[in-house]
């Protein structure tokens, strides 16, 4: 307890108590650590000034709290205000800090393809340093929450589906608390061949190649692909696309050559050939 003496004009002197004053440093720091100048302090919803901005003090306030229960909120442009602390108003050289974090955006995206949702398409995430990854559930939908303001990289890979990439800007201004998006995904072109003979036996190490039609009938054409087929008389080709127009050639020793035309289009991967026994 402090006195405070005053002289009185009999020459006496009287002392009154002053009661001590209560004091509170506040520091704000942003959610990386930083110190914050320009917070707005409040004390009981009264504004009390900012924190400081230069020096040894910046970042900080110190402020005077009345006697009984203060309550202490801090309020800066572009970041979540938090609730209002209980700060006792006795004793000096109390310290108070508040973190301060930016509100974040929860990210959906919803992925198709010509058959409707796709499910379980592996979705990266990608922003400086941080990556991360989940997989679409039932609905085709995948969910990235609390995302900081930023340019994020989305990657999506999905079967027989092209990859797809593009970039997503995420910015709570513009959002708010959820950002939602939809992609449809390609169908990654792929034409398959099925050899057998008349009476349908599987037809493996059968020469099967692929010709651009308008390349074909040309001197000293070359197809673009060849191969052989497999134990499944199959034979697999992806370096083709939609609405081309291809020529298919197939060989095998003791069969008749033959050749088949296919304009290539989606839900058309499946190409069958019967092959004739030369008869020569």
């Amino acid at each position: 307890m402090a006195l405070f003496f005053s002289a009185c004009s009999g020459g006496d002197l009287t002392g009154s108590a002053v009661k001590e004053i209560s004091t509170l440093t506040v520091i704000v720091r942003n959610e990386n650590g930083s110190l914050m100048y320009g917070a707005s302090i409040y004390v009981n919803d009264e504004f009390k000034g900012k924190t400081n901005k230069y020096g040894e003090l910046r970042g900080t306030k110190e402020i005077v709290l009345q006697p009984g229960d203060n309550y202490i909120h801090i309020d800066a442009a572009g970041y979540i205000t938090l609730e209002p602390i209980l700060v006792s108003g006795s004793g000096a050289g109390q310290r108070l800090t508040f973190i301060l974090e930016r509100p974040r955006t929860d990210y959906v995206l919803r992925v198709y393809d010509g058959g409707g949702e796709v499910s379980a398409a592996r979705v990266t995430l990608s922003h400086q340093s941080k990556v991360q990854t989940a997989f679409t559930n039932g609905d085709g939908e995948v969910a990235f929450e609390q995302l900081a303001d930023g340019e994020y990289v989305v990657t999506i890979q999905k079967g027989q589906h092209r990859k797809e990439e593009f970039a997503v800007n995420i910015s709570w201004d513009e959002h708010g608390d959820t950002y939602r998006s939809a992609i449809t995904l390609e169908q990654e072109a792929e034409l398959a061949v099925y050899v057998t003979a008349e009476d349908g036996t599987i037809l493996p190490e059968a020469q099967v190649s692929l010709y651009l039609k308008d390349n074909y009938n040309s001197p000293q054409a070359w197809p673009i692909a060849a191969k052989f087929t497999k134990d499944d008389g199959k034979v697999y080709f992806r370096n083709v696309d939609y609405g081309e127009v291809y020529v298919v050639e197939v060989r095998r020793e003791g069969f008749e050559v033959e050749q088949e035309t296919v304009k290539f289009r989606p839900g058309h991967d499946l190409l069958e050939i019967e092959l004739e026994v030369d008869t020569d």
